[in-house]
């Protein structure tokens, strides 16, 4: 029902392998050649390092609610990857999952220089996306999903495709989003989501295929440089997207998002009725007239 060392623990096992208790070390390796890898929310898993040097042959769904995951690390499973941690996390060296799923509430995620991600997903529809319509960690869908305070990168992220060509990095963040600004996030086959929450902000250098900016309350800010699918300047900013509505402080290359050639086109509502139904014609007053009488031209008498 649990287990501690001082310094390395490696696991490996030929089946699925369940975490119960509290399990504990420097670094925890764990390798399955079957199965994967459960532990439940009354679980803890506490590890300066979580690594897995020989893959994982299915799933690896950590959900305590209790983790003390420090660093994150190679780690390769077969199908989803999910790992519910409670202390700041650094995640390092590549991390492969068709679905990736890091959940740090009220923390700080930050992806050291190098991190590869390897992963799945939907490619962006044309036109607007509702954000219920959109690829998410309770959906399910394919794709690496990060929720936290805020989310950090050094240096080059990559994003890159686990199977197919089309993958997902969707980041939900209640504080700032802040990409590298010198090399920042490589992920050109990537539907890039950013759900600002609590008005946080964003920045830093991106190349992605699509962008999706979502701020479902209160307006915060953006100031993001890069490509959108091969687009540079004001066009990777028309190529954008944002919801719900345009909002003239989330910037990519200084221009709003969604706007044509730097000038953002208000969002306006549909009036309700008919409008020239509004429209009040008034008399104007005659002084040499009485307002009983009504003076009719006499056609016969006027000017050819």
């Amino acid at each position: 029902s649990g287990l501690s060392a001082g310094g390395i623990l490696q696991v490996v096992n030929s089946q699925a392998l369940t975490l119960a208790g509290l399990v504990g070390a420097g670094t925890v390796d764990l390798t399955t050649s079957a199965g994967g890898v459960t532990q439940g929310a009354g679980g803890t898993l506490i590890a300066g390092t979580l690594t897995s040097s020989g893959g994982l042959a299915a799933a690896a769904v950590l959900l305590g609610t209790a983790n003390q995951i420090g660093v994150l690390t190679h780690v390769a499973a077969g199908g989803s990857f999910v790992l519910n941690d409670s202390i700041d996390l650094t995640v390092t060296g590549p991390i492969a999952a068709s679905r990736i799923v890091l959940t740090d509430t009220g923390r700080t995620v930050t992806f050291a220089n190098g991190t590869t991600l390897l992963t799945d997903g939907p490619e962006r529809p044309f036109g607007p996306v509702q954000v219920s319509d959109m690829p998410s960690a309770a959906g399910g869908q394919g794709g690496a999903n990060d929720a936290a305070a805020s989310v950090r990168q050094n240096g080059q992220l990559t994003v890159r495709d686990l199977n197919g060509s089309h993958n997902v990095l969707r980041l939900d963040t209640s504080v700032a989003t802040d990409f590298d600004t010198t090399q920042g996030l490589s992920a050109p086959d990537t539907w890039l989501i950013l759900v600002l929450n609590n008005a946080a902000t964003a920045g830093g250098a991106i190349d992605v295929k699509a962008l999706d900016a979502v701020y479902p309350g209160t307006v915060g800010t953006a100031s993001l440089f890069g490509s959108v699918n091969g687009l540079t300047g004001p066009g990777a900013a028309a190529a954008g997207h944002i919801t719900p509505i345009t909002a003239d402080k989330y910037m990519l290359n200084t221009c709003p998002i969604t706007s044509a050639n730097c000038v953002l086109i208000a969002a306006q509502s549909v009036p309700k009725g008919n409008p020239i139904g509004e429209i009040q014609i008034a008399r104007l007053p005659n002084p040499n007239l009485d307002d009983d009488d009504l003076l009719v031209p006499i056609v016969s008498d006027q000017e050819p």
